[in-house]
């Protein structure tokens, strides 16, 4: 349940989520994910540089933001 709150937190603070980290160190890309239990982190990028790259994450720089 924090992991979908923070991931609506970071998304209304101007985020765009790139992907989720668990607790077994599995990564899954966001368009991958479709549970939310065990999620520990997020991979993030500023919702400007989202769209000044052609709403494209790639090549952006990103930053782990821990579920609280």
């Amino acid at each position: 349940m924090m992991a979908e709150v923070m991931m609506e937190m970071l998304e209304e603070s101007g985020k765009v989520i790139k992907s989720v980290k668990y607790t077994d160190g599995t990564v899954l890309d966001i368009e991958m994910v479709e549970d939310m239990e065990n999620v520990i982190a997020f991979e993030v990028v500023e919702l400007d540089a989202y769209e000044a790259n052609g709403y494209d994450v790639d090549g952006l720089a990103t930053a782990w933001m821990e579920v609280q």
